[in-house]
């Protein structure tokens, strides 16, 4: 990991449990930011993206911080191994930050109250694709406005946070209790993200669903989307991975083709079932093989791939099967048969087999 000190403004590379502790900037690219190149030889000093990481080592060293990360000077992108082991592990990098700092260069000072909350709750910073696993992760985060004076902190701005993302403010307040958060919920979060390279809306979701996979820029978006999903389903059973949306009548594959077609999943959640009750699933040369529950709770093997939708044998009653999972905006402890079974009554999440969309 490189860090920048504070004070000297000189680069330093820590490794495990040599690292120091440090802060991290978070921010909006803009038009003239600098690269590693070109803070080490000192050029581009007028830039804005200059001024605007001198500013943040000053927020940072007056908070008493000696170190700090920052992603636009602290990878060396002209080296894809480095990027790709960066951006495997910012996840572990921002969980580890002392303090977070996310400057909103899109919130202007001296706003009346209700003109600074509208104006934070507009910020562009909350549509990145790249910034979800920023604010979820870090324990410690302080908002900055444009002028890089304090506006509060994740906890104190958590409902305004909220109604700017529909992230449940439980899991803004517990970066611990994400990865209970189910398939669908998470993806929904980033349903209506946006990233500049179409291959980064799955690359920047590799940490919150701890996943490793290589970064293949050129493969085009709904392809690595789809390899992300594929390793997804290799590391966990949730079955709402499948709890999405058809955003067309066209039959697709039983993977969505974006995060956008879990818009409508943020409320959907996963029935944390006996292992014996699991049955695995294989990938194989003709698409996922998996075992799911029919309406009548008869138990179907089918084989589906990503591009020939409908298995079912000619006849067959069937269209329909049910998946683990069910909507329930209501917070549930899993744990209370009783109240899962409230929640969970007539609010199971089926899947159309012609249409591998949710239902």
């Amino acid at each position: 990991m490189r860090l920048l000190h504070t004070s000297s403004l000189v680069f330093q590379e820590f490794f495990d449990e040599h690292t120091p502790s440090y802060a991290i900037l978070s921010h909006r690219w803009g038009e003239q930011e600098v690269s590693y190149a070109d803070f080490l030889a000192g050029r581009k000093q007028d830039h804005a993206g200059h001024i605007k990481v001198l500013n943040a080592c000053r927020i940072a060293s007056s908070n008493r911080h000696d170190w700090m990360w920052i992603d636009t000077i602290c990878i060396d992108k002209t080296s894809s191994a480095e990027l790709t082991e960066a951006i495997n592990s910012m996840f572990e990098w921002y969980a580890r930050s002392q303090i977070y700092y996310v400057y909103l260069r899109d919130v202007p000072p001296e706003l009346t109250a209700e003109q600074t909350n509208n104006a934070f709750q507009r910020s562009e910073w909350f549509s990145r694709g790249w910034t979800l696993q920023e604010l979820l992760v870090p324990k410690h985060i302080l908002f900055l406005n444009s002028a890089w004076k304090s506006m509060g902190t994740k906890s104190e701005l958590s409902p305004a946070i909220h109604q700017a993302t529909k992230i449940p403010e439980w899991y803004l307040q517990r970066p611990d209790q994400i990865c209970f958060a189910s398939v669908a919920s998470r993806m929904s979060w980033a349903a209506r993200r946006t990233t500049t390279r179409s291959e980064d809306v799955a690359y920047s979701l590799l940490g919150i669903f701890n996943i490793n996979m290589p970064l293949l820029y050129g493969e085009r978006g709904h392809q690595a989307f789809f390899r992300l999903q594929l390793e997804i389903a290799k590391a966990s059973d949730d079955e709402s991975i499948f709890a999405w949306t058809s955003p067309t009548n066209e039959p697709c594959g039983m993977f969505a083709p974006w995060p956008s077609a879990f818009a409508g999943s943020g409320d959907v959640k996963s029935l944390h079932l006996p292992p014996e009750d699991r049955i695995p699933w294989k990938w194989t040369n003709k698409g996922l093989q998996l075992y799911l529950a029919s309406p009548l709770n008869t138990k179907a093997s089918m084989t589906m791939g990503n591009s020939l939708m409908d298995h079912t044998k000619p006849g067959e009653p069937h269209k329909l099967v049910t998946l683990g999972c069910f909507k329930s905006d209501v917070d549930v402890d899993m744990r209370d048969a009783k109240a899962l079974r409230a929640a969970m009554k007539g609010r199971i999440v089926l899947i159309e087999l012609q249409r591998m969309g949710a239902r």
